[in-house]
């Protein structure tokens, strides 16, 4: 696959999208946790789906770093390491401060009589730290999620990595690539019943949907689009995706229709991407929002 123009590009403004995301996910939380009137609202009820955000993102932003990158099995155990390195530490010492948590649990049952809302060390167990240690808790091994519930995505993103690796380099055509991007998602659906209710399918199918978005992107910014470089037209595509997503999650009751935010995220990121002088695009790079 050979690298595009755009290949060293930085997109500021996709950055302040993954923050607000986080923002809204938090929202979600505080708003269950606490029960507070907000949650009513289905753009935060359905915040959940904003986790879908960051792997198609992720798809997009590390298809656009590696993805020309990748072509002999060094550089694909360069890439593996680097990634590990990004996420691993972190994920580390987060997990023996949830350790931590747990002999705080034990030590106020035996010595204080203080019943926690869930006994310690049951679910967060040894074998569960083995998993968390070697970071396969979140592909299937549980029936819940352990220890730093969150972590789950970096679990399974981890794995993605490797798989994405492995495809580059049995398939460096552009066209070869997407078709093997979107066969991987067809069959995560399939196989997730289209719920994204099981992590690692829900895992490859935003991210593979973020890969054929980068290629999507790619061809675009190499044809001459003169209506999205002048005018109001230019504004057009990354209003009308946000608000199309924003009525999603507004108006969603049920999980039943969750892998439709897939097309409806990836439609946004394409649209900020190959519009960076648009509405959307200057709203989200203003200084605030990039500093989130």
């Amino acid at each position: 696959m050979a690298a595009t123009p755009q290949s060293r590009e930085f997109f500021s403004a996709l950055e302040s999208l993954r923050g607000i995301a986080a923002l809204v996910v938090v929202l979600l939380h505080i708003a269950f946790a606490w029960t507070f009137p907000f949650y009513d609202l289905g753009f935060i009820r359905n915040g959940y789906l904003m986790v879908d955000l960051f792997f198609v993102l992720s798809g997009f932003v590390i298809c656009h770093s590696y993805g020309s990158r990748i072509e002999t099995g060094r550089d694909a155990a360069k890439f593996i390491w680097v990634r590990f390195g990004r996420l691993y530490p972190l994920h580390l010492i987060f997990l023996f401060v949830f350790i931590g948590f747990e002999v705080a649990k034990y030590i106020g049952e035996i010595q204080y009589n203080i019943a926690a809302h869930s006994k310690a060390f049951t679910s967060n167990n040894t074998f569960s730290f083995m998993s968390n240690l070697l970071l396969i808790q979140g592909l299937g091994v549980h029936g819940k999620d352990t220890y730093n519930l969150p972590a789950w995505s970096i679990s399974t993103e981890f794995y993605v990595y490797i798989f994405f690796a492995a495809i580059l380099l049995l398939f460096r055509a552009r066209v070869a690539m997407v078709s093997v991007s979107g066969l991987v998602i067809l069959a995560g659906i399939i196989l997730d019943s289209g719920k994204l209710d099981h992590n690692i399918f829900r895992c490859v199918e935003g991210f593979f949907a973020g890969v054929i978005t980068y290629h999507c992107y790619v061809a675009l910014s190499t044809r001459q689009l003169p209506a999205l470089e002048r005018g109001w037209c230019k504004h057009l595509p990354g209003i009308f995706s946000f608000a199309g997503l924003i009525a999603f999650l507004s108006m969603k009751n049920g999980n039943g229709s969750d892998a439709l935010i897939l097309p409806l995220v990836a439609l946004l990121i394409l649209s900020i991407a190959v519009t960076p002088k648009g509405l959307l695009s200057s709203i989200l790079d203003v200084a605030p929002l990039a500093w989130i």
